[in-house]
Formats: structure tokens, C-alpha cells, sequence
């Protein structure tokens, strides 16, 4: 199983570490892919070949910065495989503890799923995430940009729009200092996130496109009419307000593949001023999906798309949710525990890290782990012949792949790779020959 582009990943983080033991970061990351657990004891328990105090010492004691190394692992993935077209995604998520003493930043959050066996103020962390959603192989994914745990101390100025409003900064910046596509880029976010404060910070700041969605009695009013006459006073700012309030009022329709199936759309769009972002000039939606009595409203800060590629951008929002369901229960982001805030964040990106291969792998490696799958899950593959390539099954594979992997043949491998020039990491100041990656590393 050849998979140059898994080995090259984890390369990058190796190297970009600043730690001295660069072979216990290796084993790390090979037995977080394989092992998929949360829990610190378990990865010691499985890291046979060395004593639990290294592996404590790298992840408790150690002063890299995680954040910094993702931003290199990010750029890695999106030169790696090419990547020009990017919509972002804004949203948070709530991990439930039960232990109140110890949490890192735990607090009493409000839950919006309104569980039918939850109370609506629960004990646990809150994570909001800003995800990309790249195409690769003709294959859509979210892949995770930047993750932050909001703290909600009596000493902490920050909300949820505030951080909002530095992702999208930080993420502007880091795309023009890296020459990276940054025009015509699309932020996606649900209602709670539609603020005037974020909007126009969007806009203004990041010269970005927002795409969200708000309350159908939202305040949208026609654009003035041009007068040539002139008039005292200053010029109006609103014209007649908009209401729509019945189907009939949706005037167009269309066939769209939303959501995973294809559904009849009733729409009507207006370029419209919004009342609730001070008279800025949006393009206003009202929708109604397939056969639902509920009309929705979504708004476009960018004119020129159309009502249709609006519902298709905002289509993509949807892409965090599952990857939060994945990252919190699959990759058991609920079983981190740690006492510091360092040492959780630092955890945090390793298990994201890990996630991410083993999500790329299962896209770019499908040749590979078909084959794998014939030889030993013979039973995955339907009356068709066709293999559903899963998280699981992708794990499996690489599980055997690199359990045959020792650093040594790692490095031999990466630096084989970088001489046959396969990939683009000119760019990354990798290393081109064998004896300098072994006195680095």
C-alpha cells in the first residue's frame, strides 16, 4: 500500500515540532491513526516501545505551538493537492462533561439541540471551528482550518462573534502571506452568526462573500427609487419593505440536488437593503424546499450569484456538522482530559491531525484500500462489486500499513519521495537527501 501523500503529512508536522525527540512525535501520530482513542492512557498503553514519562513529558511539559503547526499542516494539504476553489464554514459545537472540577474552560452552556433527555444548561466545553470545504477527487470534505475552545471566565471579553470575526482575519491574512487563491471566497454560517458585526467585518476586513441564513420576517426593504428632482432633506435610505409570507408569493421554481437528494425548489429572489446590517445591499432569497410548508430565508453579500448557487453555497454549511459528529465521537474528541489548556490544545491538534490523514487517505488511496479490503474484508463489498470506502475501513488499512512502518524506513521513504520530485514541497524547504533529513530529525 503506497501512500506518499499520508507519509509526506506526517512529515510535516514531524518537522515542524520543535522538539528534539522527533521519534516520539512519529510514534505518536502513527497510534493515534491507528488507534482512534481519545484517552492518553490507552495511547502509552499501546506505545509499548517506550515509558509513559516520554510520551507525558511531550505532550504536558513540551513548548511547541500547536496552532502554528497547523497553520504549516493546512498549508501542506491545500498545496499538496492542488486546491484553488475553498468556501469556509463558521460553527460550534458543545462537548458534555460530567466532571464540573478540572474541566479545561468548562461552563454551563446553552444547548440548541434541545434534547428530548437533556437539560437545556449543560456542563461542558464549547468549541468553535472554521472548516474549509475543498474538493478532491471530485469528492467534497470539510477540513478542519482552525479549532478554539471559547472561554467563558468572568475575565474573558471574547464571544463567539468576536472569535468569529479574528478566524476569518487570521485565515485572510494567512491566505495573501502564502499567495494562496483569495478572491471570490465564501464564508458560510448559520443564523445565530448572522450579526451585523460579523458581516460587515467579513466584507470589510477579509474582503470576503457571506452566505447565511435569518429570520423570514427579517426587515428587507426594496431599493429607493432614483429621483432626478431634487428635494430637501437627506436622501432615503429604504424603500418599500418586502414581506412574503405565502407560497404563492414565490414566484420561480427549480429542480436542485440539495442535501443528498433531489428536491423541487419554490424561490424568489430580490437585491433588497437590509434593515439589520444598517442599509447594506444584499441579495435576499425566500425558498421553500421540496415538500415543506416552511419558508426559509437566506442572504448573499455578493450580487452577482444566483438564487440557485446561493442555496448550493449555503448547502455546504452542512459539511461541519457531520465532521463534528466524527471528530467528537469517532476520533473520541468527548474522552480528551487533560488539566492544562496547553496540554488539551496540544492533544486537540494531534488527534485532528490524525483524523485529517486517515480522511485524505480514504479519498486519494482508493485503488489501495480496495485491495486491502478484497484480501481481508471480502464481506464489505456489495451483490455489485462496489466498496463503500468508510473512516473504518480506511483506519484498518492504514493500521496494517504503517504497524510495518519503523522511523528509520519512514525517513527512507519521505526523502525517496522528495527526490523523485512526485509532489510540490519545494515550497515547504524540505529536505532533498537522506543525511540531512537524519541530522535534522
Amino acid at each position: 500500500m503506497e501512500l506518499n501523500n499520508v507519509l509526506m503529512l506526517i512529515y510535516i508536522i514531524i518537522d515542524s515540532i520543535n522538539y528534539r525527540n522527533k521519534e516520539i512525535i512519529f510514534y505518536v501520530i502513527v497510534e493515534l491513526i491507528r488507534t482512534k482513542s481519545g484517552n492518553i492512557t490507552k495511547l502509552i498503553k499501546a506505545s509499548n516501545d517506550f515509558h509513559y514519562t516520554v510520551i507525558y513529558k511531550f505532550i504536558e511539559r513540551s513548548k511547541w505551538n500547536a496552532i502554528s503547526v497547523h497553520q504549516k499542516f493546512v498549508l501542506a494539504v491545500i498545496k499538496i493537492f492542488d486546491i484553488r476553489k475553498i468556501t469556509f464554514i463558521i460553527d460550534d459545537s458543545i462537548i458534555y462533561r460530567s466532571r464540573k472540577n478540572k474541566t479545561v474552560k468548562g461552563a454551563y452552556l446553552y444547548d440548541h439541540s434541545n434534547k428530548s433527555n437533556r437539560s437545556r444548561y449543560v456542563w461542558g466545553q464549547n468549541i468553535l471551528m472554521m472548516a474549509a470545504v475543498i474538493n478532491i477527487a471530485q469528492k467534497e470534505i470539510a477540513l478542519p482550518v482552525i479549532i478554539h475552545l471559547l472561554s467563558y471566565s468572568s475575565d474573558s471579553k471574547a464571544n463567539k462573534i468576536t472569535s468569529s470575526a479574528k478566524m476569518i482575519n487570521i485565515v485572510s491574512h494567512f491566505l495573501k502571506k502564502h499567495n494562496l487563491p483569495h478572491d471570490n471566497i465564501t464564508v458560510t454560517f448559520d443564523s445565530f452568526f448572522a450579526k451585523k458585526r460579523l458581516v460587515k467585518d467579513v466584507s470589510e476586513n477579509s474582503n470576503f462573500y457571506s452566505v447565511f441564513q435569518v429570520r423570514r420576517d427579517a426587515a428587507l426593504f426594496y431599493l429607493p427609487p432614483k429621483t432626478t428632482k431634487v428635494k430637501r432633506g437627506r436622501k432615503r435610505i429604504y424603500g418599500i419593505r418586502i414581506i412574503i409570507n405565502k407560497l404563492s408569493q414565490l414566484n420561480k421554481q427549480h429542480t436542485l440536488l440539495l442535501y443528498g437528494k433531489f428536491q423541487k425548489i419554490h424561490f424568489r429572489e430580490f437585491n433588497c437593503k437590509a434593515r439589520f446590517l444598517k442599509g447594506q445591499t444584499v441579495k435576499a432569497v425566500y425558498c421553500r424546499l421540496g415538500s415543506s410548508k416552511k419558508i426559509n430565508l437566506y442572504i448573499s453579500t455578493d450580487l452577482s450569484v444566483s438564487a440557485v448557487d446561493i442555496l448550493k453555497l449555503y448547502e455546504k454549511r452542512w459539511k461541519i456538522e457531520p465532521l463534528f459528529n466524527e471528530l467528537k465521537n469517532i476520533f473520541s474528541f468527548k474522552d480528551i482530559w487533560m488539566q492544562t489548556t496547553s496540554a488539551y490544545q496540544k492533544f486537540l491538534h494531534l488527534k485532528l491531525w490524525a483524523f485529517v490523514i486517515t480522511q485524505l487517505a480514504s479519498i486519494n488511496n482508493s485503488a489501495s484500500i480496495e485491495t486491502f479490503a478484497k484480501k481481508h474484508l471480502p464481506w464489505r463489498f456489495r451483490k455489485n462489486n462496489k466498496l463503500t470506502i468508510t473512516n473504518g475501513i480506511t483506519q484498518l488499512a492504514l493500521a496494517e500499513f504503517l504497524g510495518l512502518l519503523t522511523f528509520r524506513i519512514f525517513i527512507t521513504k519521505v526523502c525517496k519521495i522528495v527526490q523523485r520530485n512526485s509532489v510540490p514541497f519545494n515550497s515547504l524547504n524540505l529536505f532533498t537527501n537522506y543525511d540531512s533529513c537524519l541530522s535534522k530529525l
